[in-house]
């Protein structure tokens, strides 16, 4: 009777080690949702020091950016970026990412980001 019992414990055990889902099995083949269509809301978190005059919108003048002069900065449609090429070691270059999403970007100016960053 001992026996039969551990038999019977071990079979039990064996059930909820077995990684099967009887709902799934008896459910088919699952359908692919439908795309989201949006709303989409778009969340900036700028902490940190960041200075988009280095990389995306070069000024060119000495105050400012001392990195890349007016004569120095590329431009890819509306957009102005500084070139990266020959100082870039891995990654990405301005230039190489312009080229290849350059007509897809959206350039959001005017962004103050300074009330939740650091005091004026």
């Amino acid at each position: 009777m001992r026996r039969d019992f551990l038999k019977l414990c071990g079979q039990a055990g064996l059930g909820l080690a077995v990684p099967v889902s009887w709902p799934t099995l008896l459910q088919g083949e699952s359908k692919e949702p439908d795309p989201y269509e949006g709303p989409y809301y778009v969340v900036f978190n700028a902490s940190g020091g960041w200075d988009t005059t280095y990389l995306m919108d070069p000024k060119g003048v000495n105050g400012i950016n001392r990195l890349y002069k007016e004569d120095d900065i590329l431009t890819h449609g509306k957009h102005k970026f500084s070139p990266t090429a020959k100082q870039i070691e891995k990654g990405m270059s301005n230039e190489d990412f312009y080229k290849a999403y350059g007509d897809q970007l959206l350039v959001f100016n005017g962004l103050d980001y300074s009330i939740n960053n650091h005091s004026p």
